[in-house]
């Protein structure tokens, strides 16, 4: 699974970055209820987040985290070109 997030206003130049997932990387979090992972039982929103949740986010995306670009595809359509972000 491939998520695009959307862009930060105060850094326009900056490259978009997206989230990339596959299955078998979050085999134990997907087998159990959301609230086993985060404390709750929806998603919280940005403000809402703790520390404990912000770890537990940090935990599971961090390496999962990548700037992308579309190129164009031999066939006219387009590939989603994603890089490890830096640092």
């Amino acid at each position: 699974m491939i998520t695009l997030l959307p862009g930060n206003p105060a850094e326009p130049d900056a490259p978009p970055n997206a989230l990339f997932f596959q299955k078998n990387q979050l085999g134990t979090e997907l087998d159990q209820p959301l609230e086993r992972t985060l404390q709750r039982a929806e998603a919280p929103r940005a403000a809402e987040i703790g520390p404990l949740e912000g770890s537990t986010i940090d935990r599971l995306t961090q390496s999962r985290l990548f700037t992308y670009e579309f190129q164009a595809a031999p066939a006219g359509g387009a590939i989603l070109v994603l890089a490890p972000l830096a640092g």
